[in-house]
């Protein structure tokens, strides 16, 4: 019961991180050594992992898990996830979350973004909920994690060009004094098996500030883990994704973006979505 704390970070990241992922692998390894400022190298390496997502659409499967703590609650959550995403707003999902002993389905329930509305569905209570996408960005896009957060960062910066049109050094010091001015620093690091472990962090460091380290592997040019940390009121937090497998759909996946609710399942005004 105490982890009913979690439902906010929960729930916005059952819907968004999923989509906002590249190709990983089941392992990965995050890097301790201090970061330095990305080569042209490095920043093609990220235009690839980001660009894998944002200019097509993807199925993903996913493990979360959410670990929080404040005013003496502590709370873990373990989630499966699987999704159908096309970036930026739109996506199906389908989440399981998992028991204490985090391999249980403890519930289940369905997320469906269409561009305009949010709506969520449990089955086992035949009941939906629906809000604007405006409305469900201003409650949960702070908790973006990931590839999420920084296609943001992305968008409000320079453009990287496409494909592997070279980066020379003067367009990277652009980009990246682009991000600063978006309130992040990136920074790079080696990571186990020559991956790359990348770092956004607050310009301006304070108790409240977002870190979210994304491992992106040379070989797959991809991202193999993704990590957020920060707080939400009182509740300090950590979510890591892994992801289990990726791969391209047709564009033309619209269908899978509609929600039409059963004939027996009754809109409510909030849907809780918790098994307990």
């Amino acid at each position: 019961m105490r982890r009913i704390a979690a439902l906010p970070i929960a729930i916005g990241l059952v819907m968004m991180v999923g989509i906002g992922a590249a190709f990983a692998s089941p392992q990965a390894t995050a890097s301790s050594a201090v970061g330095t400022t990305p080569t042209p190298d490095d920043i093609t390496l990220l235009r690839k992992s980001v660009d894998a997502v944002q200019k097509s659409a993807v199925v993903v499967a996913s493990d979360l898990k959410v670990r929080g703590s404040g005013n003496g609650v502590f709370i873990t959550i373990n989630e499966v996830i699987r999704v159908t995403g096309h970036f930026p707003g739109k996506f199906h999902s389908y989440v399981r979350l998992l028991d204490e002993d985090g391999k249980t389905t403890a519930t289940q329930y369905e997320v469906t973004g269409d561009g305009t509305n949010v709506y969520t569905y449990r089955p086992s209570t035949k009941q939906y909920g629906v809000q604007s996408a405006d409305v469900f960005k201003a409650n949960f896009g702070a908790l973006v994690p990931s590839v999420g957060v920084l296609c943001g960062v992305i968008a409000s910066g320079q453009s990287w060009g496409d494909g592997d049109t070279p980066l020379t050094t003067d367009a990277v010091r652009e980009f990246l004094d682009a991000v600063k001015k978006s309130g992040f620093i990136l920074e790079v690091a080696p990571g186990d098996q020559g991956r790359r472990v990348f770092t956004l962090r607050p310009v301006t460091e304070d108790a409240s500030g977002m870190h979210i380290q994304m491992i992106a592997d040379p070989v797959t040019g991809g991202f193999v883990n993704m990590e957020m940390s920060g707080k939400q009121g009182e509740m300090k937090f950590t979510i890591t994704e892994t992801i289990r497998s990726l791969a391209k759909v047709s564009d033309d996946v619209a269908g899978a973006f509609t929600f039409a609710p059963p004939a027996d399942a009754k809109k409510v005004d909030k849907l809780a979505v918790w098994p307990f």
